[in-house]
């Protein structure tokens, strides 16, 4: 299946914060330990790069 990859002026995380005032910055690096918090909607939504949304000009990034 091909992915598409995003512009990083149009894909930004946001100021989103979760239940737990959790920012974007937590799921990146939750993520990066192997958790998967990114299996919610909405951290995948306001937190794109944060949950691994590929750019177009990196190689090899990761699809929630």
């Amino acid at each position: 299946m091909l992915q598409a990859c995003f512009d990083k002026e149009v894909v930004k995380d946001t100021e989103w914060r979760d239940r737990d005032s959790n920012e974007c910055a937590f799921y990146e690096e939750r993520r990066k330990a192997g958790d998967p918090v990114c299996d919610s909607s909405d951290a995948r939504r306001e937190c794109p790069l944060a949950c691994g949304r590929k750019l177009c000009w990196e190689r090899g990034g990761e699809f929630p």
